[in-house]
């Protein structure tokens, strides 16, 4: 008996050819800003406290006990008014009241001591102030007092609050004080309205007024100690562009050097943009659409 074998080779080849249209990177896409030149200035801020330019303390002369209060908190007096009286506290000896009278014209601001009170020699028994003279007291690092000088004009104001008035530097102290290694500036101001004596404010400086160029941090690239801006070209096209930058707040910087106006910089794309590679402006500009 003969045995038949058939042999049947099916050879299936199989080539594997990636897809076209997976081989292409899909384009990025880009967000720019056309560089255009602004004004620009830098912003010095200082705590202030506002104290009244002319005030005097009410002292008393000799120990005893407050006999008589003549002028309440918030009164108005003239100068050599009388505000106190003060009577000796010893029994043995029959003195005159002691006349406690105002030194300036002004308003009572605060009293330490009630009627009956004892008092000591030299116990500041209140404060009368000018309230329409208000000064500004501010500290000035050493750093600062080559910028902000007498003569210089900030604005006075209240954080959250519409108030603000010019306020010019009037006296700089030369001395640097060695705990808090700061200056004392005094600055005035034309009108104290519904500013308070006691209180404490803004005084915000703008310095060095020019014209440049400002971008988010965003738009810069850093590579080692370098800084880069991606430039577009009329045809899409991006490049990597050295700068000069400086802070300027926590969102902004100063490119000081290395674009030109006109530019087009990228300041948001979708993936990592290599020179050289033509992207997709989201957001034309006149120009570029």
């Amino acid at each position: 008996m003969k045995k038949h074998f058939g042999n049947f080779l099916l050879v299936t080849s199989v080539i594997l050819t990636p897809m076209a249209h997976s081989e292409i990177a899909k384009t990025k896409s880009v967000f720019i800003t056309d560089v255009k030149k602004i004004e620009l200035f830098d912003i010095y801020a200082y705590p202030a406290k506002l104290a009244s330019e002319k005030q005097s303390y009410l002292i008393a002369q000799s120990q005893g006990q407050v006999e008589k209060i003549y002028k309440e908190v918030g009164e108005v007096v003239k100068k050599n008014d009388l505000v106190f009286t003060i009577k000796h506290d010893d029994p043995s000896y029959d003195y005159k009241s002691q006349k406690i009278t105002s030194p300036i014209d002004g308003v009572i601001a605060n009293q330490q001591y009630e009627e009956g009170s004892k008092v000591s020699a030299g116990d500041k028994l209140g404060l009368v102030i000018d309230p329409e003279k208000i000064k500004i007291v501010i500290e000035l690092t050493l750093k600062d007092i080559d910028i902000i000088k007498v003569g210089t004009i900030g604005k006075l104001s209240y954080p959250g609050t519409p108030l603000e008035v010019d306020a010019i530097v009037s006296h700089l102290s030369p001395i640097i004080d060695p705990m808090s290694g700061t200056a004392q500036a005094k600055l005035k101001i034309v009108s104290s309205t519904n500013f308070k004596i006691g209180t404490m404010a803004v005084v915000t400086f703008k310095i060095g007024n020019r014209k440049g160029f400002e971008l988010t941090k965003d738009a810069i690239v850093y590579l080692g100690k370098k800084t880069y801006v991606r430039v577009v070209d009329d045809k899409n096209k991006v490049s990597r562009q050295e700068v000069e930058i400086k802070p300027r707040s926590s969102s902004t910087v100063e490119v000081i050097k290395g674009i030109s106006e006109g530019q087009k910089v990228v300041i948001k794309s979708s993936g990592f943009l290599q020179d050289g590679i033509v992207v997709k402006i989201e957001n034309p500009t006149e120009e570029t659409k």
